[in-house]
């Protein structure tokens, strides 16, 4: 489903210097990186996403290449499911805490599930910090 950006870009509070890219399809390169901060991650949206609210998703309907990504969230951590063994990222969604596990998922780690490692990207350097008018 699409949907308009609601974002006010008068609130926003840094401005990226320099990013870094994640080698497309590197999940090793992407666990290094959450290792160390949280990464800018996208993946595929499909019908059955809708529905989460625990445990690790995985998907046979979602495709995974870089252009079937449709959904851009942030991967904050990762670990393995001691239920069933499933290594899994766990990703902090932007649909409110309403949606899935308080608004994070985990998503299948290793297997490149709904393209989760085709288009990662980092901050690593931060030009300006703003303080905004509701900090004052």
């Amino acid at each position: 489903m699409d949907r308009a950006c609601t974002v006010d870009p008068l609130t926003f509070a840094l401005q990226v210097g320099h990013s870094v890219n994640i080698t497309e399809g590197d999940e090793t390169e992407l666990k290094a990186a959450v290792y160390q901060q949280p990464v800018s991650v996208a993946f595929q949206v499909v019908d059955d996403f809708m529905d989460y609210t625990s445990g690790v998703y995985s998907s046979p309907n979602c495709q995974n290449g870089a252009a079937d990504v449709n959904h851009a969230v942030l991967a904050v951590g990762y670990g393995t499911d001691s239920a069933s063994g499933m290594d899994y990222w766990i990703v902090k969604n932007s649909w409110s805490t309403d949606w899935g596990n308080q608004g994070f998922f985990w998503i299948q780690r290793g297997v490149n599930m709904c393209g989760i490692a085709q288009c990662n990207s980092y901050p690593s350097s931060i030009t300006q910090i703003s303080q905004l008018s509701f900090w004052q």
